[in-house]
């Protein structure tokens, strides 16, 4: 039992069933990619539960069912709030998903470190997760399910993310949305791993 994947299930999983899971699967992907490329050197399976319970509850706050005001992801913080209760609310996991779900859209950090949502020592594992999953999400940007996987590759204190096109996708497709995407919402990645630069290019391109 998962109560994450069950409040996912209630509210529709705010966009499609099909956009949690490529948001999974390439939030695992990019999580071992980092594990690989030496930014992340104690890695836990526990981490990567985070970014699947995220996965099942970020967009929830888009469906015509959520409570709360302002953008989808307050909304689904404060729906996500609502049907966990306080005492769950208070767990390292649950404060760690809930960071997810607020900052996949946006990403305010002077904000964020005021906001409550996670305790103060949590906040490096916060930004960490975090960081991945906003470009997880932001490759699934059209709801098509056209990125395959990634690959990274450090020199220095700049990253390259190659994004692996499902057959048949037109790189075309992605360069014009996924990839632009991705380059918007990378600032917080580029900041959890103090990196210089992160750039990302297609395959085959």
């Amino acid at each position: 039992m998962n109560q994450f994947y069950d409040v996912g299930k209630k509210y529709g999983f705010g966009c499609n069933e099909k956009h949690f899971s490529q948001v999974i699967k390439v939030a695992l992907q990019l999580y071992d990619e980092v594990v690989k490329a030496g930014l992340l050197t104690s890695p836990s399976a526990e981490e990567k539960q985070v970014l699947q319970d995220a996965a099942y509850v970020h967009d929830i706050g888009r469906s015509s069912t959520a409570v709360g005001r302002g953008k989808h992801n307050e909304k689904g913080v404060t729906t996500l709030k609502k049907e966990l209760g306080s005492a769950q609310c208070a767990e390292v996991h649950t404060q760690l998903v809930l960071y997810c779900v607020a900052h996949h859209r946006g990403y305010e950090w002077r904000k964020l470190a005021a906001d409550k949502e996670v305790t103060a020592h949590l906040l490096g594992d916060a930004k960490r997760l975090c960081g991945i999953f906003r470009v997880a999400d932001a490759l699934d940007h059209s709801l098509q399910e056209r990125v395959n996987g990634v690959s990274l590759n450090l020199e220095g204190r700049e990253l390259t993310c190659t994004i692996l096109p499902r057959d048949a996708t037109p790189s075309a497709a992605i360069a014009g949305d996924e990839e632009i995407l991705a380059e918007k919402k990378s600032d917080l990645f580029k900041e959890a791993f103090a990196l210089k630069e992160l750039y990302f290019k297609i395959a085959g391109v």
